[in-house]
């Protein structure tokens, strides 16, 4: 039975990620590195966004940067309106709890912990105290993916597609308003892939969330409403 009462979906003209001449440059041996110029992007909340470009591009890098991961070195990023440039990296995870969720290549699952552990997780982090309500989140996300029947597996007896799923159910549990997956499928088959995005699509549709999504799959990157290709430390936004 679906517990679930998304009470604050955000509403279509709300922008959720703004960045405005945002540049990130690095230092290394050979000197500077210029790794994004004057990137501008504005994010309405329900949007779904492809970044796509060349590998070394620095697509995921723009999505570190719009998450808050790490800090650009000048411009400005607004997250939910939140100017990223003012907080330390304490303030910039207490923003996102409950609010972000995040899919990555290599699933970054906990490997001693369950997959229904690792799916509560967010949901404890958050500063759920009823553990009940939790177990009975984090199974019905894992439910909804397919894997009710694992749920006290850890991640070493899961395939790599389960492992996904386990991840797709994580992100997803805390109903959040912004999803960030950076190439969710590039450790996947083609066919196990597919599947995994056709169920992230889903997933999104359901909550009304606002999807960022780092591929190189031009076919993956049509079934967002938006597109934005980066090369050479340049973004552009590729319309149709």
């Amino acid at each position: 039975m679906n517990t679930f009462s998304h009470q604050d979906l955000p509403q279509a003209s709300t922008t959720v990620l703004f960045a405005k001449d945002v540049n990130k440059i690095v230092y290394d041996v050979d000197g500077e590195l210029t790794i994004l110029q004057n990137v501008n992007l504005s994010i309405q909340s329900g949007q779904t966004v492809a970044l796509v470009g060349a590998s070394g591009s620095g697509k995921s890098t723009l999505l570190a940067l719009l998450a808050g991961l790490d800090s650009a070195s000048s411009g400005e990023i607004r997250l939910f309106n939140q100017p990223l440039s003012g907080m330390d990296e304490n303030a910039r995870a207490k923003l996102r709890r409950n609010r972000v969720g995040f899919v990555f290549q290599t699933f970054q699952l906990l490997p001693h912990l369950s997959a229904l552990e690792n799916v509560a997780l967010p949901l404890e982090i958050g500063g759920a105290s009823n553990n009940a309500q939790v177990r009975e989140k984090a199974t019905f996300m894992l439910e909804r993916v397919g894997l009710g029947k694992r749920l006290t597996h850890t991640p070493r007896t899961l395939s790599g597609g389960e492992q996904q799923r386990v991840a797709l159910a994580r992100a997803f549990v805390t109903q959040p308003q912004l999803v960030f997956a950076d190439e969710p499928t590039g450790s996947l088959d083609a066919a196990t892939g597919a599947r995994i995005m056709d169920l992230m699509f889903s997933l999104n549709q359901e909550q009304q969330a606002t999807l960022i999504l780092v591929t190189h799959d031009s076919h993956l990157a049509a079934k967002c409403s938006r597109r934005f290709h980066t090369e050479a430390g340049h973004v552009i936004e590729v319309q149709d």
